[in-house]
């Protein structure tokens, strides 16, 4: 029988996971429970959840034995399935009006594209990632490497749209509601209305609801009913998007298969066994309608990760890191061979837990004789510039909205994280690369196996020792061209 200790770990292990849960599929947590038990056999598992969802689908789905598994609720925050439906709906339908009404005055702001001639269209969740070329040409930043070589190596025509809306006057043209007039808008408005109240009797057979998710689901009848008024419209010859492992690429990928359009998923990040996202994909072999017709992912690992899960060989193709061919240039590599007799600290921040393990870090800046510290956030998550300014004077903060991140690594020796792909731009420019993972946590991203050097305690970086990119070259160098393959399959369709 395994100790006390050993079964606790596991426990926190599973409520860290659990924090995916307002962007993930539940069934996510069924997978890792099944393999826990292959691992302790003979143990009792214990876990602790924030809502009730577990205890319910346990006693819907047969995934797996619940023998010697008890699942502790510590707070019910909602109902995974609604009990009134009359309160269900009318809280559906009030949401769903607050957000029409935001659109509706983004359409009055802003005029109606016509955009023409579209043959790839790239969708991206938000603008937080946005950024443009030398041309002015603005795209997703996930998209850098593979929108540049559509766009100036092939006849093919690609934009990129945002699915949500920006009062930025240089960016609202790019937002998918920008394409549909407010006429049409307006009749999908009522169209979904109609087709909610229609689900309304059945909705109790529905289990499958995000805790979190559930009360916008006329709002998601109402996207969907849009995406397929827009491909409708603008007729891509395919449609590509990375967030293929969400909700949103289910409905996507509903909607391009009900018209006959090529759907791309797009890995964007390195996923390893231990991480949630795409582990959806073993629901491919019963469901392959919301799911794309095609993945392009980095390469082997990656092949063999999702094949593992059910995704087909023949539908995948490895186009490589999609920014690696802005990466592995020489001068990139003549920057990181030269030695420095000083110590600068390029620290990837995340989500909150970052700043504490940076206060750690800042708090050995004279014992580690750091001549330079830095801090940059991630974009995509909300920071507090004033207040880290405060906190820590003696660093430099970087504001990772303006500046490149490949440029802030040129200009340090060593990137510290607690867990971010940042770190493989670095491992590839052969910097000192530290995956920091104090108590206990998962190496996310198995950035060890690509060359990061993987500690849980400060004094235990070799600031001497170089990151060695051997397995990750492997991994990210396109074993096919995307901007040739995608001419090539659409050659006789371009307009």
């Amino acid at each position: 029988m395994r100790s006390r200790s050993t079964r606790l770990k596991y426990i926190s292990f599973f409520h860290y996971f659990f924090h995916y849960d307002n962007i993930s599929t539940p069934l996510f947590y069924f997978f890792y429970i099944k393999e826990i038990k292959k691992l302790f056999p003979n143990s009792k598992i214990i876990f602790i959840t924030v809502n009730n969802f577990f205890n319910i689908l346990k006693t819907e789905i047969d995934l797996l034995d619940f023998t010697n598994i008890e699942i502790i609720c510590i707070k019910n925050k909602t109902e995974f399935i609604p009990k009134n439906i009359i309160s269900f709906g009318i809280i559906n339908l009030l949401k769903f009006i607050l957000i029409f009404i935001r659109l509706v005055i983004f359409k009055l702001k802003f005029k109606t594209e016509k955009i023409k001639n579209v043959d790839i269209l790239y969708l991206s969740t938000n603008y937080k990632f946005w950024t443009k070329n030398k041309n002015n040409i603005l795209f997703d930043y996930y998209y850098e490497g593979s929108f540049h070589k559509i766009n100036t190596q092939s006849k093919l025509n690609p934009i990129c749209l945002a699915t949500g809306i920006t009062f930025n006057n240089k960016l609202s043209k790019f937002s998918i509601y920008s394409h549909v007039s407010l006429i049409n808008l307006i009749g999908l408005f009522f169209q979904s209305i109609i087709m909610f109240l229609n689900m309304l009797p059945v909705i109790k057979k529905i289990w499958i609801l995000n805790p979190v998710e559930k009360y916008f689901l006329s709002n998601k009848i109402f996207f969907m009913n849009l995406l397929n008024k827009l491909f409708t419209r603008m007729k891509p010859k395919a449609v590509i998007a990375y967030m293929e492992a969400y909700l949103l690429g289910r409905i996507i990928a509903s909607v391009t298969n009900n018209l006959n359009i090529d759907f791309y998923g797009f890995q964007h990040a390195f996923y390893t066994y231990f991480h949630p996202a795409y582990k959806a994909l073993k629901l491919y072999k019963n469901l392959p309608e919301i799911f794309p017709n095609y993945f392009f992912i980095f390469g082997d690992n990656s092949e063999k990760l999702f094949r593992s899960y059910g995704y087909p060989k023949q539908k995948m193709l490895k186009i490589g890191f999609d920014r690696s061919d802005l990466l592995t240039k020489k001068d990139s590599y003549k920057k990181s061979d030269k030695k420095s007799d000083k110590k600068r600290i390029l620290f990837v921040g995340g989500e909150k837990e970052d700043i504490e393990i940076f206060q750690e870090l800042y708090d050995k800046i004279e014992k580690f004789k750091i001549n330079q510290l830095l801090y940059r956030p991630h974009p995509g998550y909300p920071f507090d510039y004033n207040k880290f300014l405060i906190q820590f004077p003696k660093a430099k903060l970087i504001n990772s909205k303006e500046y490149n991140l490949n440029e802030n690594i040129d200009q340090v020796d060593c990137v510290i994280s607690r867990g971010s792909t940042a770190l493989i731009n670095a491992i590839i420019k052969k910097k000192v690369v530290i995956l920091y993972l104090p108590d206990e946590w998962v190496d996310l991203y198995d950035l060890k196996y690509w060359g990061a050097q993987k500690v849980k305690k400060l004094e235990k970086i070799n600031w001497e020792k170089k990151s060695n990119p051997k397995n990750l070259l492997k991994e990210i160098i396109p074993q096919v061209e995307i901007h040739k393959f995608l001419e090539k399959k659409y050659k006789s369709k371009i307009r």
